[in-house]
């Protein structure tokens, strides 16, 4: 019978240095990409940053983000990352304004990152309640808004930082409403009520709302005496 050998590189502890080679080969070749993104991206976090203080940036910074951002998703893409990218072309749109051709490209753009910023990842409320203001903007109130306003109040329904924001946005396409997404806004006013009711009496006056407020508080009695009191004496 023939004896087989093992080639002599084989031997002894040669099988697990080629193992734990071949191993380091993929990790490196797995980690490069999100190593790549996370360089690329250095610029836009800063940024990013200022703006969810409410910072007014500079058309500059922002164009700079935005295009760092897009470099990274370009590696490695999810739906925060999207959410964020729209979050820099609508900031882009209002600061050059609307009623440019560039203002409204930037705001389709944003539409654009939003919609893969959802696909991606459902559970972007910042991405939902982009959208519903962006349509709002795009094409005024209209029935195509409400189910936006939905997902947008489903996905962080208690979350204050978008809370009159949605809210206002609400009020405004009122009318385009149906039943079942008012009541969704009802719960996001007795929301409101109990966290900073002068804050929502004056923008339920500002936006002719205080019929749609003092009914969506109807069964909180004191939060509606609450909101009664700041309306009258404002």
């Amino acid at each position: 019978m023939p004896s087989y050998r093992h080639p002599t590189w084989l031997k002894g502890g040669s099988v697990s240095a080629i193992i734990a080679f071949v191993f380091g080969a993929l990790l490196v070749g797995f980690a490069a990409p999100h190593f790549t993104a996370g360089i690329a991206d250095l610029p836009a976090r800063p940024v990013l940053e200022e703006l969810r203080k409410g910072a007014a940036l500079t058309i500059r910074y922002l164009d700079i983000a935005a295009d760092s951002r897009k470099a990274s998703l370009d590696w490695i893409e999810d739906g925060r990352g999207w959410a964020s990218l729209g979050l820099l072309y609508f900031s882009e749109a209002r600061r050059i304004g609307l009623a440019t051709v560039s203002g409204r490209a930037k705001l389709e753009q944003s539409v654009l990152a939003d919609r893969r910023a959802v696909n991606l990842s459902p559970g972007q409320a910042y991405a939902w309640t982009r959208l519903a203001h962006a349509e709002l903007l795009q094409t005024g109130p209209g029935p195509r808004i409400a189910p936006l306003l939905a997902r947008a109040i489903a996905q962080a329904p208690y979350d204050p930082a978008l809370l009159f924001g949605r809210l206002e946005l609400s009020f405004l396409t009122w009318r385009q409403l149906d039943p079942a997404v008012r009541e969704l806004v009802a719960e996001q006013v007795r929301f409101a009520a109990s966290i900073d009711p002068k804050r929502l009496a004056a923008l339920s006056r500002e936006r002719y709302a205080i019929s749609a407020v003092r009914d969506a508080l109807i069964d909180t009695p004191d939060l509606r005496r609450r909101v009664d009191y700041l309306l009258r004496r404002n």
